[in-house]
Formats: C-alpha cells, structure tokens, sequence
C-alpha cells in the first residue's frame, strides 16, 4: 500500500518538514487553514472539507471530525490542533454560523491549494496528494511509536487492518541496521582510491 510499483506514496519527514513550512507561507489565510489543518490531522480531504464551525473546540484544543467510509454509520472523531491553528481557524471563521462549513471552496480548490504547496517544494507523484499527506502522518506517528489504536482512531479507520499497513515502512531503525554492516568510510575510500590507481596504471598500459 506505501508504494506503487516501486514508488513511494507518503512524504518523507524532510519532506513533511518542507511541505509545513510552505503551508505555513501561503498567503490566503483560508487556504493557509485548510492546508495547515489537512498536515496536523492526517483526514480526508472531504472531511475537512465537510467541517463545522460548530465543531472547532477550542476549550479542548482541537476539531470534531465526521468519520467518512463507515458506511451507515455515523461516527465522530476528535483531533487535537495547535494552538497557532486554531487561532486561524477562530480568524476566518469570524461571523460564521456553527452550522456553516469551516471552508466553504470545492474538493477540486481543495486538492489544487495542497498540489500547489507540493510543487512549491519540489514535490511531485502520488505522494504529493492530499492522500499522500494522510498517508505521511501515519507513517509519522508509527515512526514515534505512537500507540496502533490511537493511529486508527484518528485515520477514522473502521478495522485495524487498514491502520496495520502502515508499519510496511522504511524507518530511521531499519535504515540503521542496513548501514551496520558497510565499511567504514575512511576504509572505503582507500579502497576507492586504490581502485582509481589501478584503472589508471592499466590505461597507461595500453596508451
């Protein structure tokens, strides 16, 4: 599920880092707000954009999101924000009733503001989607060890097969141990240069 074909489909920590920091950046406070809530929550794109007024909680920090893909059922779920969100959240929301929607701009506006931020920093393919990003903030918090069942809560996720894929992935860990066994880098670059010797005695040989 975290790669297709062989390409990765979530961002990797360097790329979350890039991609906050030009979230951050965007001029259009509403659009700043979608982007920044899409990063920090880690929901579908028609979840955020189905998002009340009503349900930003500022007394307990974060949004009530309604659970999508439950099929009958209807299932809510709570997102802790920073506060430096909700402060945007409260700023563009001003003289908006609890029953309007937090953003009020079509999935399409929606897909194309995140898109934008991906190309900003230089970020192209399937995990520069606003699936991407959901698919990074699961593999963020597995990579801090964040416990399963809470990932699953807040992905919305009904099964916990759906949330168990993403421990499918290359962490800082695994990485460590494929290194261990290279050789040092000082041994390595004697052998490189002994290499380079050799190839240039032996052209010598034939010039």
């Amino acid at each position: 599920m975290l790669y297709t074909q062989g390409i990765r489909k979530y961002l990797s920590e360097p790329e979350r880092e890039a991609f906050l920091r030009a979230a951050i950046g965007f001029k259009d406070s509403k659009k700043r707000a979608f982007a920044l809530v899409m990063y920090y929550s880690g929901a579908r794109i028609s979840e955020i954009l189905a998002l009340l007024v009503g349900r930003i909680d500022y007394d307990v920090e974060g949004i009530v999101i309604r659970s999508l893909k439950q099929r009958s059922k209807t299932n809510y779920r709570f997102i802790i924000m920073p506060p430096e969100v909700l402060a945007l959240l409260r700023y563009i929301t001003m003289g908006k009733k609890t029953h309007e929607r937090v953003f009020d701009f079509s999935r399409t506006t929606g897909w194309r503001v995140i898109k934008e931020i991906m190309k900003q920093v230089e970020l192209e393919g399937s995990r520069a989607t606003p699936k991407g990003l959901r698919h990074s903030y699961a593999v963020a918090h597995v990579s801090k060890t964040t416990p399963v069942n809470l990932i699953q809560k807040w992905l919305g996720h009904r099964h916990l097969s759906s949330t168990v894929v993403y421990m499918d992935f290359v962490s800082e860990e695994e990485i460590a141990y494929a290194k261990s066994i290279w050789p040092k880098k000082s041994r390595l670059d004697k052998a490189l240069l002994d290499m380079k010797q050799f190839v240039e005695t032996v052209s010598r040989l034939f010039l």
